[in-house]
């Protein structure tokens, strides 16, 4: 075992936050949970998506959120005539009337 990663091993044991009793890391599945063998309590829980799950999502949001922009939001409809608004409507009115 290289000596660096030995360290590095070393340097990220943690202890429970109850009882204080000292643990090596593992490496969890999807779904698993780490639980301390003196207590019993849930030390750590493995994440559903994976490292990177939520940089996905947020790279998803934000190509999802111009389109949205322009898309209509509110229809409102009296005696056969419509007026749809976008996103942006409230806010350019709010601006106006201040």
């Amino acid at each position: 075992m290289n000596a660096e990663l030995a360290t590095a091993v070393h340097q990220e044991a943690f202890t429970c936050r109850l009882c204080g009793y000292v643990h090596q890391p593992v490496k969890l599945r999807v779904r698993e949970r780490a639980i301390c063998s003196r207590c019993g309590v849930v030390l750590v829980r493995a994440n559903r998506y994976g490292v990177d799950g939520g940089l996905a999502f947020t790279v998803t949001g934000l190509i999802l959120a111009v389109p949205a922009m322009f898309l209509p939001f509110v229809t409102a409809g009296k005696l056969g005539n419509q007026r749809v608004n976008v996103l942006f409507a409230g806010v350019d009115g709010l601006w106006e009337t201040t």
